[in-house]
């Protein structure tokens, strides 16, 4: 056995009349602790406490008492580790498949030979722990021990055994995965699929393409998801793009009102789409019929739009723009106005604006940072936003202006000059926003610009001059300071 050093947990025990109450237990080695503190040998002294019920349960030594005492010394992380070794060979499955569950949740090297010889063990579930708790520790030595159980007679050992293998990313172990694609039970299947994708390698490619299409739904969603990640190819893309059309062909006819149900298909449909969307977006270009069969379900819908995002194709924007419509949920409006943003089509800055007064926040931030991500065509919409009778239409074109930034300076200092207060107030508080986070290259002129607003006969436009005015100057005074101290010690 490996020494320990003594650690102490606490646990709960029966005690009299069916109450319970913590004891604290000395861990010397396995089944050999010490109780360190117990309130009813506290109360009632030494003697009349060892006969008190806790005691005697204590002393039993139940299953159920090392199965919470090993639970208990997962919290104390690399101490208990030589304890929990130990445990592994306690004579109830129970304990040993909680002392896996312990040593993955630590996550300690040290553990590794010996949950590895535990993939040996004679129960499954002992072996499963093992599995998984290896994928957790990520050690590379445990890759043989677990392409070793891809053998296993039991099919959740052979799926954990292909997820930690995943996790591990050992390229390695991919030609034993890649077998594993022709096992006979579907989770072991998909779980390859998705051990192939977390390692990445190209070899796995085609045997991937060959699984979407032969097998079933779920191990279809494994595979699409994998491909999108690895990268696959243009005929990947190509057949992926493919099956999402006869999924869609088969939602459609069970679901003629689109009223559509969560299905496995429809779940395919969305995961092909962002697939599709992840190579294209590095390979080639995706076909826009293909993504007009699938519109129709809110789901599929932000798939779409966030494809369309990653794709970065300004021939696709007017499909974008009709994702932001009111009868649209509001998730699909959020992602349409991020991708919209992201494709940076100049041209789709109307329906933007009108989504700075959605009904959903989260729509009327996206819309405010996709206007910001313009640059300096959309500025001049902007500002004639400030005076929009819409408190949120104005305090988000202030947001926009704000994110572009100094770029927008020229255009503010300009709109300074105009009569309405409300512009001029707005136009105010973007440049105290902008000196708020960096210092502005413009500062002179600004702060003559902002001076003559103060002469304005409204009060609200001078309260908000002089917070900018403020901002400005004590940028501009603390950079002079910051120089002169530069120069006197040089």
């Amino acid at each position: 056995m490996q020494p320990t050093t003594a650690v102490e947990v606490e646990v709960v025990v029966p005690c009299t009349e069916g109450q319970e109450h913590p004891i604290r237990l000395r861990i010397v080695s396995w089944e050999q602790w010490e109780v360190a503190y117990n309130p009813c040998e506290a109360l009632l002294g030494r003697a009349f406490g060892l006969m008190a019920p806790c005691s005697h349960y204590v002393r039993e030594n139940r299953d159920e008492l090392k199965e919470a005492v090993v639970q208990q010394l997962a919290h104390l992380g690399a101490p208990a580790v030589p304890a929990l070794i130990q445990a592994l060979g306690d004579h109830d499955w129970n304990v040993r498949r909680a002392a896996c569950e312990a040593l993955g949740q630590i996550g300690n090297a040290r553990a590794v030979p010996a949950l590895i010889q535990a993939l040996g063990d004679r129960d499954w579930n002992v072996r499963r722990a093992a599995c998984e708790a290896l994928g957790q520790i990520g050690d590379a030595r445990a890759v043989p021990a677990l392409i070793q159980a891809l053998g296993d007679s039991d099919e959740d050992v052979r799926t954990v055994a292909c997820l930690s293998l995943g996790k591990i990313g050992d390229a390695t172990a991919v030609d034993n995965i890649i077998q594993m694609l022709s096992d006979s039970a579907e989770k072991v299947r998909s779980s390859a699929c998705i051990a192939l994708g977390a390692i990445g390698d190209t070899r796995a490619v085609v045997p991937l393409k060959n699984v979407l299409t032969s097998d079933t739904l779920n191990v279809k969603i494994a595979a699409c998801r994998s491909l999108g990640v690895i990268g696959g190819d243009q005929e990947a893309m190509e057949l992926i793009a493919l099956i999402a059309v006869r999924s869609q062909q088969h939602v459609n006819a069970r679901h003629p009102h689109r009223a559509q149900a969560d299905c496995l298909e429809c779940k395919l449909i969305r995961t092909a789409i962002w697939a599709v969307g992840n190579i294209a977006s590095n390979q080639g270009q995706f076909d826009r019929d293909t993504l007009s069969q699938h519109i129709g379900d809110c789901r599929i819908d932000r798939t779409i739009s966030w494809t369309i995002g990653r794709l970065r194709d300004t021939s696709f924007v007017d499909l974008l723009t009709s994702f932001t419509s009111v009868n649209q949920p509001e998730e699909v409006r959020r992602t349409a106005c991020w991708s919209i943003g992201v494709v940076g089509d100049t041209s789709a800055w109307e329906p933007l604006l009108h989504k700075l007064v959605d009904s959903s926040d989260s729509v009327r931030w996206a819309a405010g940072i996709a206007l910001s991500r313009m640059g300096t065509q959309v500025i001049p919409v902007l500002i004639n936003s400030l005076a929009d009778q819409e408190p949120d239409v104005r305090w988000l074109a202030v947001e926009a202006l704000r994110r572009i930034g100094d770029k927008a300076v020229p255009y503010l200092l300009n709109a300074l000059s105009q009569q309405n207060t409300l512009v001029r107030s707005g136009v105010c508080r973007v440049i105290r926003k902008i000196a708020e986070e960096s210092d502005l290259t413009q500062a002179e002129e600004i702060e003559a610009a902002l001076l003559r607003v103060l002469v304005s006969t409204n009060p609200f436009v001078r309260s908000e001059a002089c917070r900018a005015l403020a901002r400005v100057a004590g940028n501009r005074q603390r950079n002079i300071f910051e120089q002169l101290i530069e120069d006197e010690s040089s």
